[in-house]
């Protein structure tokens, strides 16, 4: 299974109408595209994960400069098989190897695989064990 380490950045951010058109227009404008997002709102907060690749540096100052709390942190992008039961593959590859997931996300609007966006504290265990993952199905 292909892994590819890279940055997410975390915002929290007062939960607005709006606040996350603001966002991707502080990042359009600029010619960042965000490969991934998730967002939850809790309440009165929101929290937005951003996979933005080789342009994550950019992306949190120039968020930041527009009044966002941004951090970044390691995650591990897979490209998992678009096929039932992939992601019960790799859940279960980790478990075996008693890594813990932080979080995920993903998305299989891809022609063949799904891209997923996953953290845990160990990404160097984590890729390690799943490079060699074969999905049944996948190309």
């Amino acid at each position: 299974m292909k892994t590819t380490k890279s940055k997410a950045l975390l915002i929290e951010h007062r939960n607005e109408v709006g606040v996350g058109a603001k966002m991707f227009n502080v990042l359009g404008d600029e010619g960042i595209n965000v490969a991934a997002f998730s967002a939850c709102g809790r309440g009165p907060q929101v929290e937005f994960s951003l996979l933005v690749g080789e342009r994550h540096d950019e992306a949190q100052r120039l968020l930041s400069d527009a009044g966002y709390a941004v951090a970044a942190e390691d995650v591990l992008v897979l490209e998992v098989p678009d096929v039932p039961g992939a992601m019960a593959g790799v859940l279960q590859q980790l478990a075996m190897a008693d890594i813990d997931v932080d979080y995920a996300y993903g998305s299989s609007a891809r022609d063949s695989f799904t891209l997923v966006v996953l953290k845990t504290a160990d990404i160097e265990a984590a890729a390690a064990e799943l490079a060699e993952l074969e999905i049944a199905g996948g190309a």
